[in-house]
């Protein structure tokens, strides 16, 4: 659940996630800075946003790497251009972050600096690059952080030369598979088109299922995240311990029709139920053995669907709920800019008024308000917030803020889930469950969410709930939880996680020991 609220970009000071605005977070897939982008942006940094790069005037192209901790190398481009003025523009695909201007650009024979100052970063988040060149067009420095100091490598590009690949994402699934993998399509209540993959265990009889459900936003079948693709890993690990898998593609994603962003949850439910109908008539699959697994957003959903009664689709047999709210989504995302703000040095006044311009902004939404209302009421948080820090928000800054917050706050797919209580669902649930969370997740919170979450499912005798030791919001291993740590660990999903779910779900979907 990256979170889509208002002041997303004000608020993402994480160290180098701070580079990426969490509104893009999610949309996962491979994402490079295209080269008519990156000239784009350097002609506007350059104070001309109509022109473009002439053949003569080409800006050179710089690889970098950044050594995040624990030595992980991350990525980056940079096009400068040595004026005068000077200027540059930087992009980190494993971030996603597109080509971003930057500022205070220095381009000497013997330095080179700048800064990345995403709008209403304080002080201490902006980003600031130090490099000495070297005469083998290599240049060498520091990058300045949040307190932190980090080893900053670059070199000029040849024509025509791209930086390195994509980090490396051991876990993804390598044939052979000891299992089938094949095509699924069918139509929800509204006639969308969905399709995904099912994978079916190796053996005759008839199979139990589980239908994976994703978090926010619109996620492919994997759930592809900064290359990391958890769904697939998630599906390989079980499909291997007998239990059949369907990850499905979400509207508007890969083979799916439709839009996530214009449905609320409604539809979102609608869709896991046609996924279920459509298990139960596969030959191979148990109708009475099919359990949801539900990530984040998805761990809202899933008890909607248990708690519906759906004419023509199997009950719900066992449940797992991966990181998944247990408060109003308000709630959620109010606390979410509180973790990820004082994750990213934020405090005291500052941090309180941004938690508090979310919860106005975020109530505004679910209670209805059209688009004047929403941009008048954006435009008084940011001379809040501009008056509180003593900064001058300058007009390009101000449209880039409102063009970033506004659309998510009118989005169907954000007022639904924004206002949407998952206790009452939750109390209707019968079946089995296991809830899991991470003790470093920053996004949802297990101190927030564990207790009612347990509260409400309290008439149920077979519910299990733990938090998973070291582990984020995507059950990896991580060292602090915070965004921009995604990209740069190499584990998708960490294997002690994978073994409780598989294990869990063997156990509770009968399927015999190996």
């Amino acid at each position: 659940m990256i979170d889509r609220t208002p002041t997303a970009r004000t608020l993402a000071l994480a160290a180098i996630a701070g580079l990426a605005a969490w509104a893009g977070c999610k949309r996962g897939g491979d994402h490079h800075a295209a080269t008519p982008a990156g000239d784009a942006a350097l002609a506007a940094a350059a104070g001309d946003a109509g022109a473009t790069v002439a053949d003569g005037d080409a800006p050179e192209r710089w690889g970098g790497r950044i050594q995040v901790p624990p030595e992980v190398p991350l990525e980056f481009e940079l096009r400068l251009r040595c004026g005068p003025p000077p200027s540059a523009v930087l992009a980190i695909p494993a971030q996603q972050l597109a080509p971003t201007p930057v500022v205070d650009v220095t381009c000497t024979a013997e330095e080179i600096k700048f800064v990345l100052a995403l709008p209403g970063m304080s002080d201490e988040a902006k980003a600031r690059f130090e490099l000495e060149r070297a005469a083998d067009g290599t240049a060498h420095g520091v990058l300045h952080q949040l307190g932190r100091d980090l080893r900053v490598d670059m070199r000029r590009l040849a024509d025509g030369e791209e930086i390195g690949a994509a980090p490396a994402r051991p876990q993804n699934p390598k044939p052979p598979f000891p299992y089938v993998d094949r095509a699924a399509s069918y139509a929800s209540a509204d006639g969308t088109t969905l399709a995904g993959t099912l994978s079916v265990p190796p053996g005759g009889g008839r199979h139990p299922a589980v239908v994976l459900i994703t978090g926010t936003g619109t996620q492919d079948r994997d759930e592809t995240l900064f290359g990391h693709k958890p769904f697939w890993v998630l599906a390989d690990h079980l499909a291997r311990a007998g239990v059949a898998v369907l990850r499905v593609d979400d509207r508007g994603a890969g083979g799916s029709g439709g839009d996530t962003g214009s449905v609320g949850l409604g539809p979102k439910v609608e869709d896991v139920v046609a996924g279920m109908a459509w298990l139960a008539t596969q030959p191979d699959i148990d109708p009475a053995r099919i359990g949801l697994v539900g990530h984040s957003e998805g761990g809202v959903i899933a008890p909607m669907v248990a708690a519906r009664a759906a004419p023509g689709a199997p009950p719900v047999a066992f449940m797992v709920l991966w990181g998944a709210p247990g408060v109003p989504g308000t709630e959620i995302a109010a606390h979410q800019v509180e973790l990820l703000g004082t994750a990213a040095g934020m405090a005291g006044p500052a941090l309180a008024a941004r938690v508090a311009s979310t919860r106005r902004l975020n109530q505004l939404a679910v209670d209805g308000a059209d688009e004047p209302t929403l941009r008048a009421a954006l435009n008084e948080e940011l001379d809040r917030l501009a008056a509180l820090s003593g900064e001058t928000l300058d007009d390009a800054s101000r449209a880039r803020e409102i063009a970033a917050s506004l659309p998510p706050l009118l989005a169907e797919a954000s007022r639904s889930f924004l206002g949407t209580d998952p206790a009452p669902y939750l109390r209707e649930v019968r079946c089995p469950v296991l809830a899991l969370w991470g003790s470093l997740d920053l996004q949802v919170d297990p101190d927030q969410n564990q207790g009612p979450l347990r509260a409400a499912l309290a008439d149920d005798a077979d519910v299990t709930t733990e938090v998973l030791p070291g582990l984020n919001h995507l059950l990896q291993p991580a060292q602090r939880g915070t965004i921009d740590e995604y990209a740069t660990i190499e584990t998708t999903m960490a294997p002690a996680a994978l073994d409780r779910i598989t294990g869990w779900v063997r156990a509770h979907a009968g399927v015999a020991a190996p």
